[in-house]
């Protein structure tokens, strides 16, 4: 039996994904969560779409795959990007999109 040291997480495709929604309750996804202390780290997947966004805590983010754009910055596969807590604006999800994401 391969046991796991204690304090060590692992992430993979049998990890159940949680559902991510909005303040008002509207899906925006699901993630595979790695941890949720002291910081939330995950694997987020969403399919096409596109709401108002109100960041209540700082966000880094890495995209997998696909695309998402907060207003006019655009944010690609290979690309990685930052934002601070009380920045808002229109998040748009592009096609097949997977990032993983990091809130502190």
């Amino acid at each position: 039996m391969d046991a796991k040291p204690t304090g060590i997480a692992v992430l993979n495709d049998s990890t159940p994904p949680e559902p991510v929604l909005l303040p008002d309750g509207t899906p925006v996804g699901h993630a595979r969560v790695l941890c949720t202390t002291p910081i939330w780290a995950g694997l987020w997947e969403c399919e096409p779409q596109s709401w108002q966004a109100v960041f209540d805590a700082d966000e880094t983010i890495f995209v997998v795959e696909g695309a998402v754009s907060l207003d006019s910055v655009r944010l690609a596969a290979g690309e990685a990007g930052f934002f601070a807590r009380g920045t808002t604006g229109t998040m748009t999800v592009e096609n097949g999109f997977r990032a993983w994401v990091v809130v502190s």
